[in-house]
């Protein structure tokens, strides 16, 4: 219950930024006049790319939480070698978004695109290393 608590604290924080992110970018009555002309040749509002910016930190929020997650588990899990492990986690987490991203986007295709098939990529990552996590927290975790 302490693991899932301080997780979901976390999460709603962060959904409360990125809540009040959107709803001032929605309802921002300021023109935004230097960045229309660039984004005007790729039709795009500027709002559009800043709530897509937001959801871009969202995502990585939740990946960054599931890396958390599956860090604190194998802590527990482990009685040697904590260390090497988490290190080989972490890098291999790294690896592993990067090198599965483009055949991800690609699987997708070009109806969806890349940017936000990179978000929907991103959140998966994370939710996936947070219920392994999780998993591993519940059975394995001795404390």
């Amino acid at each position: 219950a302490i693991p899932i608590s301080k997780y979901l604290a976390v999460l709603t924080a962060g959904l409360i930024v990125y809540t009040m992110a959107v709803v001032s970018i929605l309802s921002l009555t300021v023109p935004l006049e230097t960045s229309t002309q660039i984004l005007t040749q790729f039709q795009l509002h500027p709002k559009t790319l800043m709530i897509f910016f937001c959801t871009q930190a969202f995502a990585w929020l939740i990946l960054l939480l599931g890396l958390v997650v599956g860090c604190v588990a194998l802590r527990y899990a482990l009685a040697r070698a904590q260390a090497l492990v988490i290190a080989c986690y972490l890098i291999l987490m790294f690896f592993g978004y990067w090198y599965f991203l483009g055949s991800f986007a690609e699987l997708l295709g070009d109806d969806v695109g890349f940017f936000r098939a990179q978000i929907v990529y991103t959140l998966l990552m994370g939710l996936l290393s947070t219920i392994g996590g999780f998993v591993l927290f519940d059975r394995r975790a001795e404390i």
